[in-house]
């Protein structure tokens, strides 16, 4: 995902101590969110040919004929034609099936027309364009024609291979029209083919309840790229051209699209549907909204990458790996305007536009993190259909380096933004069905969003209740905002993984010292901080929370935050799940942890559901059990609730 925010965190370390960092990251024993190479490009020089061993080479293609298309050329005495003449040996075939009506044969015309376009391409690119659309037009035909309708057999390798010839015969094609492996749609929205004596022209039609074609800056093609950041890489055989649309930028659009990240990135598969009498038309088909297309009676599967969209979105911006680092040293950055100037860098951030018939799942990160964290799980939720049509994946960014209470009441304020533009008329039913899954710290503050404290947190600060402290009214009612939480009747599900709920070990003098020599404080944290303690010295506790101004020292573990924490009361309408981790490399004897949080600390005595698995800390969210474990969650909440 595309997160903008201003130039490198490490150009402007104090002192230049740019080596503190490194041992910081030894003390914590984590590496932040590193640049990780999520893919590489397969573009060779040049552009176009690439295909004869891109997206369909993993399946390896003969230049010579199938059997099939052998045994049929031999019988016909056509072999010897189609090798040196292939173009009369199709006019001969064409011939034999308007006199015989022997519709299979169309299976060898577009092999023969396919071969020939291949062997024409590298010198000829004008007839190579003829006989791949006459390619795919017989290929069509063979695949769609009611007439063979009881002679194709889905488990001959026939069909296989003409699917294959129709699907790279379009890519061929698309390759043809585009200029640098960018295809862009002009305003008319219509493409030109060309070809030795005529053109063709091709309707272009945007098949998304989201998007228009205007929407779109440019397609690329899938193939041209080779994905290297996931453990998996999610696809749907079937037919067609996967893509990835580059969205324009969508400051301008509603309020469905104002959450979406920059740079938006969109999998897209292009069909190319050709019907007699009837003009080619290509077909631009959202992959997140369909996943099959009918043809004439038929419902056929379409070819569909869902993963490199999503690589190729997180890449497109080199910057966006810095961002944990930002966060945790200058939270102050993540409070400045995005560049279209609509809000602050921090805040949710939506996957897709915004719909309202599915439930939100909001991905909150830890300290030393970015959303980056969770593009593991998210490319995993987002290959499941079910999922897929019944949730809608968003995630929470914010600047870790402020004490986690800041943050969970920022995080309540963004959720009430972002209900109030989405459903001022709190109308939306799954709006109130919230699931939050936090990760390390995120996991805390996402467990504030339904928790009641009453005064029991406040007390930890002063000895007076808000309303009686002195000073600037805007600042009482930060210091409410902080240190008073109340249950979000919205949210249904909370899910922790790695979270310390009684501080970390790792959180301790020097980390904290590092953290401060490194860092700034969030200048209104500080502020805030700073007027309230000046205005009521007389009334605070001698060791307050308000001493706890960073993340790092807020999550130490001798913050009497913890006592307190556990004597508030959950929400009782909110499922819990706990997902904790235990290292092998860092636990000893008893004292089991992953390596930042130990396991005791780990605990959350109300959650309903507590497993363990095998990981360290950083790698919790992208872990394959976690992952497993948030699925199953969320398909459970799909059924219908048992019988009072």
């Amino acid at each position: 995902m595309a997160f903008r925010y201003s130039p490198s965190i490490v150009k402007s370390l104090p002192g230049g101590k740019v080596w503190l960092v490194g041992l910081l990251v030894m003390i914590l024993g984590v590496t932040g969110c590193s640049s990780v190479r999520m893919l590489r490009s397969r573009i060779p020089s040049p552009g176009y040919r690439l295909a004869q061993q891109g997206y369909y080479a993993i399946i390896p293609y003969s230049r010579e004929y199938s059997d099939a298309a052998l045994v049929a050329l031999r019988t016909l005495n056509l072999d010897k034609m189609a090798h040196d003449k292939p173009q009369n040996a199709i006019f001969q075939l064409q011939k034999i099936l308007e006199r015989t009506e022997q519709f299979e044969l169309t299976a060898v015309i577009a092999e023969v027309a396919f071969q020939d376009a291949k062997r024409k391409e590298k010198f000829d690119s004008l007839s190579a364009a003829e006989m791949f659309l006459q390619a795919a037009e017989y290929a069509s035909r063979y695949l769609f024609d009611t007439h063979l309708q009881g002679v194709r057999n889905p488990y001959d390798p026939t069909f296989a291979t003409i699917c294959r010839i129709y699907n790279e015969s379009t890519e061929h094609l698309l390759r043809l029209m585009a200029s640098r492996n960018a295809l862009v749609i002009p305003e008319e929205e219509q493409l030109v083919l060309k070809m030795p004596e005529s053109q063709q022209v091709l309707e272009v039609r945007m098949k998304s309840e989201d998007w228009q074609l205007a929407d779109i800056q440019e397609f690329l093609f899938a193939s041209d790229f080779e994905v290297t950041g996931f453990k998996n890489r999610y696809r749907v055989y079937g037919m067609g051209v996967p893509m990835i649309a580059q969205c324009h930028s969508l400051a301008h659009k509603s309020a469905k699209y104002r959450y979406c990240v920059t740079n938006y990135s969109l999998p897209v598969t292009v069909f190319l549907r050709l019907e007699p009498g009837k003009n080619p038309v290509l077909e631009f088909y959202d992959s997140l909204e369909h996943t099959e297309i009918s043809i004439g009676q038929q419902n056929v599967p379409l070819e569909i990458d869902y993963t490199t969209p999503l690589a190729y979105c997180m890449q497109s911006d080199a910057r966006i790996h810095r961002l944990a680092t930002i966060g945790l040293l200058r939270p102050d950055k993540l409070l400045e305007m995005r560049p279209d100037g609509t809000r602050e860098i921090k805040g949710i951030y939506m996957s897709q536009p915004y719909h309202s018939e599915k439930m939100p799942v909001i991905l909150v990160h830890g300290l030393w993190s970015s959303p980056i964290t969770w593009m593991e799980m998210y490319n995993t939720l987002n290959s499941i259909p079910e999922i897929r049509e019944n949730y809608q994946v968003w995630f929470y960014f914010y600047p870790n380096g402020q004490p986690f209470w800041v943050s969970a009441a920022q995080f309540r304020q963004d959720l009430a933004l972002l209900r109030q533009e989405l459903d001022p008329q709190r109308q939306n039913t799954q709006l109130d069905r919230l699931t939050l899954v936090g990760h390390s710290m995120g996991g805390l503050i996402s467990m504030l969003q339904t928790v009641e404290t009453e005064e029991k947190i406040w007390n930890l600060v002063c000895d007076v209740p808000v309303a009686q402290t002195a000073g600037d009214e805007s600042v009482r009612q930060t210091m409410e905002e902080w240190f008073h939480f109340q249950a979000n009747p919205s949210i249904e599900c909370v899910v922790t993984l790695g979270t310390p709920f009684r501080g970390s070990a790792m959180a301790n003098s020097a980390t904290r010292g590092l953290t401060e020599i490194l860092g700034k404080k969030a200048t209104d944290v500080e502020k805030n901080i700073q007027t309230f303690q000046q205005a009521n010295a007389s009334h605070l506790k001698e060791k307050n929370l308000l001493q706890y101004a960073t993340s790092v020292a807020s999550l130490q573990e001798e913050n009497p935050f913890w006592s307190q924490l556990f004597l508030s009361k959950p929400a009782a309408w909110v499922h819990y799940y706990n997902i904790i981790g235990i290292s092998e490399k860092y636990s000893k004897d008893a004292s089991q942890t992953d390596g930042v949080v130990a396991v005791r600390n780990a605990r959350l005595p109300w959650a309903q559901s507590e497993i363990f698995i095998h990981g360290e800390h950083t790698t919790i969210p992208s872990n394959t059990q976690a992952i497993l474990e948030v699925v199953n969650i969320l398909h459970a909440r799909l059924a219908p609730p048992p019988p009072q």
